[in-house]
């Protein structure tokens, strides 16, 4: 009787049906683990391959005078998460020809909605004594072109603080107050109840931008006598580095200023002290600039009246 074998080397081929079988059970649970972790290995992951964008909306100035103004960013931000986004800070730096002109930091308390976009003002206080004084060549008048380094903090979903970098470049003006010159006085119907005249006013602009005159307020003496004092609305473009004339018609009574009309109240040279302020728009913003000029003037009658 032949006994059945039990024992001995297995086959090469019995062999690799083992390693085969083994491999795939090894796949399977290798699987199987994923599918049960994979979620939260996949959010965990996010922060590092989704990041928040940034980018300028709109830069402009507010409160623009001769002294300086706020240059404000609206910067519009992006959350790729599916939570909010806390913003923390931002900080800028502002340069010229690789000059630095300003620098600083700023707190940034709000949220930007998950999955969302918000839009965020950035406000930075510029002084243009500080432009001239860091800029050489730079006086009042001109435009300078600059640009801006910022950058915004952000705290992501897995605790770290990222900063998301915004770079834009503009320009800022340096306003100068346009040089006025009354360079003569046309005198019409002369009475002893009213006297009537034209002021010719020059308005010489050195700014390297155009500018609008919307209104004009003035008091003129002439001879250290007072004379008039008005508001004039006369809408005028001045072009950059430009002039316009202004004509005037001013009305008084010759009575109220007793012997001292005699003293303008006819042809020659005559001083004069204008000052008021002239209310511009710019390309930049509205503006008061106020003025003060003393000279003379010519002082011309007309022979019929």
């Amino acid at each position: 009787m032949q006994r059945a074998h039990s024992g001995g080397p297995i086959s090469e081929n019995g062999l690799e049906a083992a390693l085969l079988l083994g491999m795939r059970l090894r796949i399977a649970a290798i699987f199987a683990s994923a599918t049960l972790a994979g979620c939260a290995a996949v959010e965990s992951a996010l922060p590092s391959i989704l990041k928040p964008t940034a980018s300028i909306e709109d830069a402009h100035l507010d409160d623009l005078s001769l002294k300086g103004a706020q240059l404000v960013f609206d910067v519009r931000i992006d959350n790729p998460y599916k939570i909010d986004l806390p913003l923390l800070d931002a900080s800028y730096a502002l340069e010229s020809g690789g000059v630095r002109l300003f620098d600083g930091k700023a707190p940034m308390p709000s949220k930007i909605p998950a999955n969302g976009s918000a839009v965020v003002k950035l406000p930075v206080s510029l002084r243009f004594d500080t432009l001239v004084q860091a800029l050489e060549g730079i006086k009042a008048g001109s435009v300078v072109p600059y640009k801006a380094v910022l950058e915004l903090g952000v705290d992501t979903p897995d605790g770290e603080r990222l900063a998301v970098p915004i770079v834009h470049q503009g320009e800022l003006p340096i306003p100068s107050v346009p040089k006025i010159e009354l360079t003569k006085i046309d005198w019409g119907n002369i009475s002893l109840k009213e006297a009537a005249a034209v002021l010719h006013l020059e308005i010489e602009s050195d700014n390297d931008f155009p500018i609008e005159l919307d209104r004009l307020k003035y008091d003129l003496e002439l001879a250290n006598t007072a004379i008039a004092s008005a508001t004039v609305e006369s809408p005028r473009k001045i072009g950059a580095n430009d002039k316009a004339t202004l004509e005037i018609p001013i009305r008084f009574d010759p009575k109220e200023l007793g012997s001292a009309a005699l003293r303008f109240l006819g042809s020659g040279d005559i001083s004069y002290d204008l000052s008021g302020a002239l209310e511009v728009d710019t390309p930049y913003g509205e503006i008061d600039m106020p003025f003060q000029r003393s000279g003379e003037t010519t002082s011309e009658r007309d022979a019929s009246s």
